[in-house]
């Protein structure tokens, strides 16, 4: 055996000692399996992944000082085959404040669904959020405006239609809402991650959950440029709940 092979060997030792004694120390009694592997670390995952036919993927961002999060965690949330839950250290154990955002499509429901589910096992209270297009900044609004008689603005029509499809959007969730705490909200935003980044950040909403999958502006937000700034920039915790 080669010097190369060896210290490789010893390396991997040392690691799994290491995590045995984190599991043995953080999860108690809890049957716990650790795995120790080598190669380009977010390859290795997305395969274990597949291998257990894993529903859920816990990853810690940790870096307080840049407040940005890794390139694996990043890779991880785009391309793993699973929900992925992106936890924020510093946040602590629970969270105590949840937001859902919804589009309207089955995989937004999909994230709902996870939400509730979040929000009832951390005593939490949950907040939904609908982004829509600024009425206001429609052309096309001010051309139908133009051609309503009665008294009532494009802007008006818009928020109220909104209002209702959000309505009717909750409905089958009426009852699961009732056991926790929780509110909704509609956000006006040409771009649906800027405004939800902001509103986190401003609101101090420490677990985002959103749902991806189908033709949505969600997959957009989990999958392209306005991921990544949301991704980046958020210092709340975040799972992606994949409808596959």
């Amino acid at each position: 055996m080669g010097i190369k092979a060896t210290a490789t060997e010893d390396r991997m030792a040392e690691i799994t000692r290491r995590l045995e004694e984190l599991v043995a120390k953080s999860c108690g009694r809890v049957p716990v399996g650790i795995t120790v592997r080598i190669g380009r670390a977010y390859r290795v995952i997305h395969d274990i992944v597949k291998e257990q036919d894993a529903e859920l993927l816990v990853l810690g961002a940790h870096d307080v000082s840049k407040g940005r999060l890794g390139t694996v965690a990043a890779h991880c949330a785009r391309s793993i085959p699973a929900d992925v839950l992106i936890l924020r250290d510093w946040l602590g154990k629970q969270a105590s404040s949840i937001a859902a955002c919804v589009d309207f499509s089955l995989s937004s429901a999909a994230g709902l669904g996870r939400a509730i589910e979040i929000a009832k096992a951390h005593q939490a209270s949950l907040e939904i959020i609908h982004v829509m297009f600024p009425p206001s900044r429609d052309p096309w609004g001010r051309l139908l405006e133009s051609q309503i008689d009665d008294e009532t603005s494009y802007e008006t029509i818009v928020s109220e239609r909104t209002k209702s499809r959000l309505n009717g959007f909750l409905e089958p969730f009426i009852d699961r809402l009732a056991d926790i705490k929780s509110s909704s909200l509609i956000l006006e935003g040409e771009s649906p991650a800027a405004a939800i980044t902001a509103h986190v950040k401003a609101e101090k909403i420490e677990l985002v959950v959103i749902g991806s999958h189908d033709d949505s502006w969600l997959e957009e937000f989990v999958l392209g440029s306005n991921a990544e700034r949301f991704m980046h920039d958020s210092t709340a915790s975040y799972q992606i709940a994949k409808l596959l």
